[in-house]
């Protein structure tokens, strides 16, 4: 998805923020490489972007986690998104482009099925969805990403 999806050179002018962004409608940018690439123009190179996963080995995103206390709360806080999302980035000279750190659940957690984190084993859900009636039962939400939104914001300023 491009509206999660920051480049290196450009966070500090754009966020492309929708699919619809068009050539003829971005201001000039330092790196547009995986633009270009988006919309098929020639590019010098193939873009590289990182995953918000592939980071998690590095000592600065450790530090992060460990300073947010937790992994939802680091999800959860549009300050440190950011800045985790920036790491590879800023180590890595070769990366374009990388996608907001989030978690897809975020989305679940928001619909009230209990997200947890089991230690040594991951995330669990205190309430399970496993038949055609729980699905029933899931509340309609309108799930903001507000703290995606806000994490890009703070790529910006």
């Amino acid at each position: 998805m491009v509206n999660l999806v920051l480049s290196k050179y450009n966070a500090n002018s754009l966020i492309t923020r929708y699919f619809c962004l068009m050539p003829e409608s971005t201001p000039e940018l330092k790196n547009d490489r995986f633009l270009r690439a988006l919309w098929r123009q020639p590019v010098d190179r193939t873009p590289v972007w990182m995953m918000r996963q592939a980071g998690r080995y590095l000592p600065e995103y450790r530090a992060a986690r460990t300073k947010a206390g937790d992994f939802m709360s680091l999800c959860g806080n549009p300050q440190m998104a950011c800045e985790v999302t920036m790491q590879p980035l800023d180590r890595f000279p070769e990366i374009d482009a990388a996608i907001l750190f989030s978690d897809i659940l975020t989305i679940p957690d928001a619909m009230g099925l209990g997200l947890y984190f089991e230690a040594g084993e991951g995330p669990r859900f205190r309430k399970s969805v496993s038949t055609a009636a729980d699905i029933e039962a899931l509340p309609i939400v309108n799930i903001c990403l507000c703290n995606t939104s806000d994490a890009a914001d703070h790529t910006t300023s």
